[in-house]
């Protein structure tokens, strides 16, 4: 084998190297690429996971807060029915006292207008 053709060999190998390596170098850019978008991704989720952190933490405060006052409405409105039906008890009885005072001065008008039509008539 002569040098030519050795040196044309060795040529040839070196040129298929240095493709392979320019090749090598454009990937590993496009890695770096990827690794840099991917990092900028990365922190903008996190910003959106600190983000929705904080509202959940916010929702759960008003969520709380809300089933605090619901309780308290209820207890509330507990209280308003027990009222209205003690005020309805104690209405009832009063009726019932005024009914049998009524009838008591309906007896004693009906007596008064009976004595007076004897006496007088």
């Amino acid at each position: 084998m002569n040098s030519e053709k050795r040196f044309g060999q060795i040529e040839e190998v070196l040129s298929e190297l240095l493709m392979k390596v320019d090749r090598i170098a454009d990937n590993q850019g496009q890695l770096l690429d990827l690794s840099v978008n991917n990092e900028a991704d990365i922190k903008q989720l996190k910003l959106v996971s600190d983000s929705t952190a904080r509202a959940v933490a916010e929702l759960t405060l008003a969520s709380d807060s809300t089933v605090r006052a619901v309780d308290n409405l209820t207890q509330v409105s507990d209280s308003t029915a027990r009222a209205v039906a003690n005020l309805t008890v104690d209405t009832q009885k009063n009726v019932s006292e005024l009914a049998a005072r009524l009838s008591g001065i309906e007896q004693s008008q009906e007596l008064i207008i009976k004595i007076l039509q004897d006496k007088l008539g």
